[in-house]
C-alpha cells in the first residue's frame, strides 16, 4: 500500500486546493460590487445602444450605426472577459474530482482514500465568481445579459413607434 510518505505531493495538493479557495474568496470579496455595477450598467447601455442602432438604421446614418456597433462591442467585451474567466474557473474546479478519481487512489492507505472522498465531495460544489452575490459569472450569464438587453431595446423600439 502507498502511504502518505510515498505520495509526497498529496499534502501539497490539499494545501494548494485550500489556498485556491482562499484566493477566490479574496477576489470575490474585492470585485463583487464592481462586477455587479459593470453588469447592470452594461445591460442599460446595451438596451439604449440597441435602440439607437435601430434608429440609426432607419435614419440611414451609416457613421452613427458603425460607431454604435463598435461601442456595443467594446462595452460588452469587458463583461465577456469576466464571464469567460468565471466559466474557466467553474470548469477547472469541476475537473478536480475527475482528476482525483483518475489518480491511483486504490494504491493508497484507506486513511488517504477517505481524505480523497472528502476532497471529491468538496470539489463537487464548483468555485464560482459572482457579481454582487447574485449572478454567477459564466457564459450562460453573458448570453442572458445580451438577450435581456436586446429584449428591452426591442420593447423601447415598440413603445417609440406608437
Amino acid at each position: 500500500m502507498m502511504g502518505f510518505r510515498d505520495c509526497h505531493c498529496f499534502k501539497c495538493i490539499i494545501e494548494h486546493h485550500v489556498q485556491l479557495r482562499r484566493n477566490l474568496k479574496i477576489i470575490q470579496d474585492t470585485f463583487n460590487v464592481t462586477m455587479l455595477m459593470q453588469f447592470t450598467s452594461n445591460v442599460i447601455v446595451l438596451c439604449i445602444q440597441g435602440y439607437t442602432i435601430v434608429k440609426a438604421m432607419s435614419d440611414g446614418n451609416l457613421f452613427g450605426l458603425i460607431s454604435y456597433i463598435l461601442y456595443i462591442f467594446f462595452s460588452t467585451f469587458n463583461v465577456f472577459m469576466y464571464c469567460s474567466l468565471g466559466e474557466r474557473v467553474i470548469q477547472k474546479s469541476v475537473s478536480i474530482s475527475r482528476e482525483i478519481y483518475e489518480m491511483r487512489w486504490y494504491r493508497m492507505d484507506i486513511k488517504y482514500r477517505r481524505l480523497l472522498i472528502i476532497i471529491i465531495n468538496r470539489s463537487n460544489k464548483p468555485f464560482e465568481l459572482k457579481a454582487g452575490h447574485f449572478f454567477t459569472m459564466c457564459l450562460a450569464t453573458y448570453k442572458g445579459i445580451i438577450v435581456t438587453a436586446f429584449s428591452y431595446a426591442s420593447c423601447l423600439l415598440a413603445l417609440s413607434e406608437k
